[in-house]
C-alpha cells in the first residue's frame, strides 16, 4: 500500500529556504524537438542549506529551494533507516547547514543528509483518460492531453516495491510504503506527514 509521502508544514518546525550550492542554469535547445532544455548547476557535491522557519528541527526537513526538490532527512532518521533496511535510495550526500540570522542562541542543530531516491511507480494514464502526447525521443520532454490533471490515480502494478518512490511522470512528487509509515511512527519522527494516494498530492499538507 502507497502513501504520498509530504512534509509536515507545521510552524513549529524549520525549514530548507534556499540551496546556496544551486550556482546557476544551463540552457540549450534540443536538436530533435526545438525545446528549450534547462538543467541546474551546482557548487560542490552536497547541498549548502539556509534553515528558517520554527526552532524545532523536524526529521524531514522541508525544501522550499529552487533546483532540484531535494528529499531531505536527519541523520537520526537515516540510522533508523539504514538500520531497518529502508529501501528506494541509493545515494545521501551530508548537507552543510546555515542558519537564517533570525536563529539565536540555537544548539543541536542536526546533520542532514539528501537522498537520492530511486524507488518508482507511476501514474494510471489510461484510468485517468490522459496521455502524453509529442513526446521527444531525445530530451525525454513531452506534452498532457489536456492542461488540468484532475484526479491522479497510483498504478500499483508500476511499483517497484520500494519503500521510498518517485513519481516517474512527475519525479518531483515522492510516495512511500506502508512499512515506512510504520517506521517513521514507531520510531517518532517528526515532520513527515502521509496523506492516502486517494487525494490528489498538490492540494495536500
Amino acid at each position: 500500500m502507497l502513501f504520498w509521502l509530504k512534509n509536515d508544514v507545521g510552524k513549529k518546525y524549520s525549514y530548507a529556504s534556499k540551496d546556496l550550492s544551486l550556482a546557476g542554469y544551463t540552457r540549450s535547445i534540443c536538436p530533435n524537438c526545438g525545446r528549450e532544455v534547462v538543467s541546474p548547476t551546482y557548487i560542490g557535491n552536497a547541498p549548502h542549506l539556509i534553515l528558517e522557519g520554527g526552532r524545532k528541527f523536524p526529521d524531514f526537513l522541508q525544501f522550499c529551494g529552487a533546483g532540484n526538490r531535494l528529499t531531505i532527512v536527519s541523520e537520526n532518521a537515516l540510522n533508523i533507516f539504514e538500520r531497518e533496511s529502508v529501501s528506494g535510495y541509493d545515494v545521501y550526500l551530508n548537507c552543510q547547514i546555515e542558519l537564517a540570522s533570525t536563529f539565536k542562541d540555537v544548539n543541536n542543530v542536526p546533520n542532514y543528509y539528501s537522498l537520492n531516491v530511486s524507488g518508482s511507480v507511476d501514474l494510471d494514464l489510461q484510468a485517468m483518460h490522459l496521455r502524453r502526447k509529442k513526446v521527444c525521443s531525445s530530451c525525454g520532454q513531452f506534452e498532457w492531453s489536456r492542461t488540468r490533471i484532475g484526479v491522479y490515480i497510483v498504478d500499483e502494478k508500476t511499483w517497484d516495491s520500494s519503500d521510498i518512490c518517485f513519481l516517474k511522470s512527475m519525479p518531483g512528487i515522492k510516495l512511500c510504503s506502508s512499512k515506512f509509515v510504520e517506521i517513521v511512527n514507531s520510531n517518532n519522527l517528526a515532520g513527515f506527514s502521509f496523506p492516502p494516494i486517494s487525494l490528489p498530492p498538490t492540494f495536500v499538507k
